[in-house]
């Protein structure tokens, strides 16, 4: 939380000195306003040159970028082009597509006969620390469509965790149902989240489908990318979902899920994580509990399964399935997906508990914050107990008294640490890190 406060569903009315104010009525002061809206074309001049408007509002061109005047041709964010996803045609104010279409329109306009194949909207944003991005549809604009749509979520680290630097990617892959052909996708994180928009839009361009995607040959080395990084896992999980091998439900379908049936919520999730936030009702059960006490779960009663990002859900649904329960649920993208959607959409009827927000400043503090976690450690007695897991990880439950230094920072840290014959306990999520 770097201390920005968005006004969602409002406009600006006015701009005064010292304030601006809102179409609701409220004021905002301001000592600086920065407007970042982009620029609406009027197309005034195509319109009174005659030449047609299409139904997007865009002018309108044909695959070669001409005009309804052959004599005239047109690119970039004043016409609309065909959307590779939807087929039909739209406008798409992106730098990238209109550098490409007006390469395409001066080449047609000197004689050449090249045809433009699209747009997909790729687009990546970066706000402080923060990258977002998406290719596509997203799952409402497919559904909104007409398209048979589904989707998964996964959160999987950029690279394998155990190499310094690693951050959660998050991504959401959204696919045909019958036709597993790709439709799209959003991620977010810290970093490589440019990258798997990159794979996914020229798979999506190559017309692949999540079959294709999962068996993708993808460059690997442990700073690079893991084994089965984000792209692949997020194929092969909605291969499991589609094939019924791994059903899964998504935290905006939460809901109603657990409206209509009623399921018993198992959080899979270490105590201390669980005490820190839960969903209200949820019983916290680690797996080797589980599968010391199957004969005291329901039969015949919907089960859904809660872990920290989904992929402990799959293999407890394995285990549950394998010892004969049928109607068992993963949640897709786990806790880290259902508290996001509770802190930014919220739910009607569920009590999910949010994690605390780490405050921010775009000022560099980082060698003071090192300092205080090594004055820390020194000022208590017994072991220095340290997680060595990333500060979200960290945030979402960590062992009493441990202290938080990921492993960029472990060697500056051990460098400023004194007692160099203290006895140190260190622990990760898995063990590959520690």
């Amino acid at each position: 939380d770097f201390g920005v406060q968005l006004k969602l569903g409002k406009s600006l009315k006015a701009i005064e000195d010292t304030k601006v104010l809102l179409n609701d009525g409220s004021t905002v002061d301001t000592d600086f306003v920065l407007l970042s809206v982009g620029v609406r074309p009027t197309l005034q001049i195509a319109k009174d040159a005659g030449l047609a408007i299409g139904p997007a509002g865009g002018l309108e061109v044909d695959s070669e970028m001409r005009t309804s005047d052959e004599s005239i041709y047109a690119a970039g964010d004043m016409a609309e082009v065909r959307h590779t996803v939807l087929g039909k045609t739209v406008r798409m104010p992106l730098a990238g597509p209109a550098n490409r279409q007006g390469r395409l329109a001066a080449e047609n306009a000197l004689g050449a006969h090249r045809s433009y194949k699209g747009v997909s909207g790729t687009s990546v944003v970066k706000v402080f620390e923060a990258v977002a991005g998406s290719v596509g549809l997203n799952l409402k604009a497919a559904k909104d469509a007409g398209l048979d749509a589904d989707a998964v979520v996964v959160h999987k680290a950029s690279h394998t965790s155990y190499f310094p630097g690693s951050e959660k990617v998050s991504l959401m892959l959204i696919f045909d149902k019958k036709t597993k052909q790709l439709l799209g996708a959003q991620a977010a994180g810290r970093v490589g989240i440019d990258k798997r928009l990159d794979v996914i839009a020229t798979a999506m361009a190559g017309s692949l489908t999540i079959d294709d995607l999962a068996e993708l040959d993808l460059a690997y080395a442990p700073p690079f990318n893991s084994p089965n990084g984000p792209v692949n896992m997020a194929a092969f999980t909605a291969q499991n979902h589609l094939s019924n091998f791994s059903p899964s439900i998504l935290a905006k379908d939460l809901e109603t899920f657990v409206l209509e049936k009623q399921p018993i919520a198992i959080d899979l999730r270490d105590p201390i994580t669980f005490g820190k936030a839960s969903l209200r009702g949820s019983n916290n059960l680690s797996q080797a509990m589980l599968r010391d006490n199957l004969d005291k779960i329901p039969q015949g009663h919907a089960i859904l399964l809660i872990s920290d990002d989904g992929q402990k859900g799959h293999v407890v649904l394995r285990m549950l399935k394998g010892a004969g329960f049928e109607e068992v649920y993963n949640l897709s993208g786990g806790y880290i997906s259902m508290e996001r959607h509770a802190r930014a959409i919220g739910y009607e009827h569920l009590d999910v508990a949010l994690l605390p927000i780490e405050k921010k400043s775009v000022k560099k503090e980082k060698a003071s914050g090192e300092e205080e976690q090594v004055e820390e450690a020194v000022a208590n007695d017994g072991p220095v107990i340290l997680d060595v897991r990333t500060p979200m990880e960290f945030a979402m439950g960590a062992y009493p008294g441990a202290i938080n230094v990921g492993l960029d920072d472990l060697q500056s840290w051990a460098v400023n640490f004194e007692d160099k014959d203290r006895k140190i306990i260190v622990y990760c999520a898995s063990g590959a890190r520690s």
